[in-house]
C-alpha cells in the first residue's frame, strides 16, 4: 500500500494573495511617531521664540529710551593773553544733563569737552569726571575748569582775528562734547542701550569787559545733538 506524503497546510499559501496582505497586522510605527512628536516640539518652540521675539520688539519700539539731553549753563573766561604770538586762557564752563526718561538711567564715561574758534581752531580740550551716574528724570550738573593750549598752533592770521575779536568786545566759540552712553532699562525689558554720544554747542557768544574778563551771554542754552 502507497504511503502518502503528508501536505503541511502552510506549503500552498500564496504570499501574493491581496486578501492575505490585507489581513496581515500592521507593522510597528513607533519611529513615525517620534518623528512626529519631534517636529510637533520644534515647531511649538519655534512659534514661541517668534512670538517672543515679536513681544520685545513692540516693547522696545514703545519703551525705548529718549537720548539724555545737554544744557549749556555758562562759559567764562577769567584771564586770556594774546602776546608774543600765543594765546593763554583759562576756561570755566558749566554743564547740565538731563534724562527725560521715567524708566531709563544713563550712565556716562568720560567727559570731553573741546573749545573751538571758527569752527576750526582748537583752543583747548580737557577730559572731566568719569562715570557719571544720571537717575531717571533727573539732573546733574558738570563743571570743567581748564587752560588754552600752549604753544599757539594756528598762527598770527588767527591770533590776529581773535585779537580783533577781543577789542570789539565779543567772541565767539563754539563747544564740541563727547562721551559714552549707557541706558539701563527695568530688569523685565531685558534691554540695554550703548553707544557714544556727541553734542555741539554753537556760536557761543563771550562778552568781555575792560578787565579782559569774559562771560558767556543768552545763557542757559540747549546742545545739539550730533550723534
Amino acid at each position: 500500500m502507497a504511503s502518502l506524503a503528508k501536505v503541511h497546510p502552510c506549503d500552498n499559501i500564496d504570499d501574493d494573495d491581496p486578501h492575505l496582505l490585507l489581513a496581515r497586522p500592521n507593522q510597528p510605527r513607533d519611529s513615525n511617531i517620534i518623528v512626529r512628536v519631534a517636529t510637533t516640539l520644534a515647531l511649538v518652540l519655534l512659534l514661541l521664540f517668534i512670538f517672543s521675539l515679536a513681544i520685545m520688539t513692540i516693547m522696545w519700539l514703545m519703551l525705548k529710551p529718549r537720548n539724555p539731553t545737554l544744557w549749556l549753563n555758562s562759559l567764562s573766561i577769567p584771564s586770556i593773553n594774546t602776546t608774543n604770538s600765543t594765546l593763554t586762557a583759562k576756561y570755566d564752563i558749566s554743564l547740565t544733563f538731563k534724562n527725560p526718561n521715567h524708566i531709563w538711567k544713563f550712565f556716562f564715561g568720560e567727559i570731553e569737552v573741546l573749545l573751538i574758534y571758527k569752527n576750526t581752531y582748537d583752543l583747548a580740550t580737557t577730559n572731566v569726571v568719569d562715570g557719571l551716574e544720571l537717575d531717571r528724570e533727573k539732573e546733574k550738573l558738570v563743571k570743567a575748569r581748564f587752560v588754552g593750549r600752549v604753544p599757539w598752533l594756528w598762527g598770527d592770521k588767527v591770533l590776529e582775528e581773535i585779537r580783533q575779536d577781543l577789542r570789539k568786545g565779543i567772541v565767539s566759540f563754539n563747544l564740541f562734547i563727547k562721551t559714552e552712553v549707557e541706558g539701563d532699562g527695568p530688569w523685565w525689558l531685558l534691554l540695554r542701550d550703548k553707544g557714544f554720544r556727541g553734542f555741539s554747542c554753537l556760536d557761543v557768544k563771550v562778552r568781555f569787559n575792560v578787565r579782559g574778563v569774559g562771560s558767556s551771554m543768552f545763557m542757559p542754552t540747549q546742545c545739539y545733538e550730533i550723534w
